[in-house]
Formats: C-alpha cells, sequence, structure tokens
C-alpha cells in the first residue's frame, strides 16, 4: 500500500514539475518577445533622432527664409527633446572581450555621427561600407571596411544586430534627407 502512495505522490510530482517546466518555458517566450519589443523602440528612436538631425542641418533649411527656418528648427528641437525623454534599456551580457570590441565600435561610430552631422560627404560611404561589414557574405553590396569588421566580430550578436539597426538608420535618415532635397 505504501508503494502505490509513493508511486501515486511521485505522479503528481512529475506533473507539478512539468506544469511549472511549461509556464517557464512560456515566460521565456515572453520575455524575448519583450526584449524584442523593447529593441525595436531602441532602434526607432535612434532612427527618430538621425532623422531630426539630419532635417536640423539639411542645406535646405538653411536656404530657408529666418522665420520658416527659425520655427522648422524650434520644432525640430522640440520633437528631439521629446524623443529623447523616450529611454528604454536592453541590457546584454559581455565578457571582457566583447565589452572592449562595443566600446571601440561605438567609438568609430560616434566619430562618424559627427561628420554626419557636419555633412562630411564621405561620411555617407562610410556608412554604407560599415554597413556592408555588418551584412552576411550573400548580402553583401559594395566595400567593406575590414577594420571595422574585426572590431564588430568580437562584439556580441545583440550588439551587432543593434550596430547594423543603428546604421541602418542613419542611412535611412540621410536617403530621406537627399530625397527632400531633390
Amino acid at each position: 500500500m505504501t508503494s502505490k502512495m509513493d508511486n501515486g505522490n511521485e505522479k503528481e510530482e512529475i506533473g507539478s514539475v512539468n506544469r511549472v517546466v511549461s509556464m517557464l518555458d512560456e515566460l521565456e517566450k515572453r520575455v524575448e518577445a519583450l526584449r524584442k519589443q523593447a529593441q525595436y523602440i531602441e532602434e526607432e528612436k535612434e532612427q527618430l533622432l538621425s532623422t531630426l538631425n539630419n532635417v536640423q542641418h539639411s542645406t535646405w533649411v538653411a536656404d530657408m527664409g529666418s522665420v520658416e527656418r527659425s520655427e522648422i528648427e524650434a520644432n525640430a528641437e522640440r520633437l528631439v527633446c521629446r524623443c529623447l525623454t523616450v529611454e528604454v534599456s536592453v541590457s546584454t551580457p559581455r565578457n571582457t572581450v566583447q565589452e572592449t570590441a562595443l566600446k571601440k565600435v561605438n567609438g568609430i561610430l560616434d566619430q562618424l555621427h559627427e561628420q554626419l552631422k557636419q555633412g562630411v560627404a564621405e561620411s555617407v560611404h562610410r556608412v554604407k561600407t560599415y554597413l556592408n561589414s555588418c551584412a552576411n557574405e550573400s548580402e553583401k553590396v559594395g566595400p567593406v571596411d575590414r577594420n571595422f569588421e574585426g572590431v564588430l566580430i568580437d562584439c556580441t550578436a545583440d550588439d551587432q544586430k543593434k550596430i547594423k539597426g543603428r546604421l541602418q538608420a542613419w542611412l535611412h535618415g540621410l536617403e530621406q534627407a537627399h530625397v527632400k532635397l531633390i
């Protein structure tokens, strides 16, 4: 009789374990969905800021009359400030090599972003070569910056995706500004 009770308790315990494991699997899916949504929001914010920056520093705004230019600059600055109020953070665990690589890549991208703000023509080409450095071999459409690619490889997969998204947002913003100039 004791063995039947023990056997019944074991089955109940196994059933409970399976339910908890199943629940944790579902929660893991939801956590990953949450991370993806947060990453999307981060990318959207970056794209909006890039486009606003391009508007603020575009030649077609500079060529407008002072009243229109002041109004557009004030409106763009207001939007930048509102966009900066959105704070989303998704942490990525990194080892020291990955941390160092990410710092190097961010330094390179910060320099590039400054060039973009100053309107340096070669910076658009550099965005494209950096973006090609992020692409799979079959996706590459043009020259690659091997130094950037070498540093990028040491970053985590999540960081590589974010960097690629950041560069895509910059390129999209530059293309939007160019279309409006024509």
